[in-house]
């Protein structure tokens, strides 16, 4: 007969459970419909194998990097590890067959990153289809809740 412990598994201890708030978390892509009491989210993704590598949250790296001059700082901003940035940053550039930052290694005189043209073309493209899809979601809004006199 198998003994069965009235505690959770130390799995569970771990995590403790997360309070469900009022007002949902903001997401990229994200727009509230019905005055914020239903919530729509689409996004573009660029995946290989399965795996994330351009999305919104990678868009907001690079734009960190153009802000800070420094992978590190945008990293550090974003609560990612210096390394996982890097590693992020070589599979996006491996993906997309061109450099998107270009780093200076440190020293006496201090290290940085700038976008590249290609980077910043990243960025303009992926804002791009982020205003293409957030007129969908305007429109698919008024067809899930079409006002009122107006048609399906």
């Amino acid at each position: 007969m198998r003994k069965t412990s009235s505690r959770a598994s130390p799995r569970a201890e771990r995590r403790p459970r997360r309070a469900r708030s009022a007002a949902p978390r903001a997401c990229a892509g994200g727009v509230s419909w019905r005055r914020g009491r239903v919530h729509a989210r689409a996004v573009l993704l660029l995946t290989e194998n399965g795996d994330k590598v351009i999305g919104p949250r990678f868009i907001r790296l690079l734009r960190l990097i153009d802000e800070h001059g420094s992978l590190r700082a945008a990293a550090r901003e974003l609560g990612l590890g210096y390394r996982h940035a890097i590693a992020w940053l070589q599979r996006a550039e491996a993906l997309l067959e061109h450099t998107l930052v270009a780093r200076r290694a440190g020293g006496p005189a201090g290290g940085g990153a700038a976008l590249t043209t290609r980077g910043r073309a990243v960025i303009d493209a992926y804002d791009a289809a982020a205003a293409e899809i957030a007129n969908v979601l305007e429109r698919t809004e008024r067809s899930f809740f079409p006002r009122r006199g107006e048609r399906r």
